[in-house]
């Protein structure tokens, strides 16, 4: 009985411990007067999602708008005509960079920090295809995160979180 009865104390007050350090924890890491949160994003990026149109909604403004599809393919090099600022929030050394693999250029981008090019190419609002040649850094596993901006804007709800997976190659078959 009395082994009970210490046991139901002993649960109870543990219960008690955790529930309370639960909320001690979560409460510290609470910050009201800043808009940005531990994660890194801001309400305005917040806003800014749920008011974002899908990619079928972001097609059908266009296709009523008139605009049609890109009468000639148009190849820009990454390598030139572009700008990188890093982040201020995230201290690094990185920067970006033209670097060269088997004998082709490619731009080197870090993972925090933003590119952006600029180009006099695009004469006429079409609808363009874009294609992105890439090679993953070695030795690291995660897929490549990246935001889609067009003239500043992100265009469309999916272009938010592009994600580009690694391409993993078995040297030997296995069985």
């Amino acid at each position: 009985m009395k082994k009970t009865k210490f046991l139901k104390v002993t649960a109870f007050m543990l219960a008690l411990v955790f529930l309370v350090a639960g909320n001690v924890l979560t409460v510290s890491g609470l910050d009201v007067d800043q808009s940005e949160s531990v994660s890194g994003t801001t309400t305005d990026d917040i806003k800014a999602l749920l008011n974002a149109i899908s990619y079928n909604d972001y097609i059908a403004d266009h296709i009523k708008a008139g605009v049609g599809d890109a009468d000639k393919d148009l190849i820009l090099d990454a390598t030139k005509n572009w700008k990188y600022e890093k982040d201020p929030k995230i201290p690094t050394s990185e920067t970006a960079s033209v670097k060269s693999k088997d004998g082709v250029n490619g731009l080197y981008i870090p993972s925090s920090g933003t590119v952006t090019w600029t180009t006099t190419e695009i004469e006429v609002a079409a609808a363009y295809n874009l294609v992105i040649k890439y090679y993953p850094v070695i030795d690291k596993a995660a897929p490549i995160d990246r935001i889609l901006m067009i003239n500043g804007e992100v265009p469309f709800a999916e272009a938010r979180q592009m994600s580009i997976e690694q391409i993993w190659v078995t040297s030997e078959p296995y069985y």
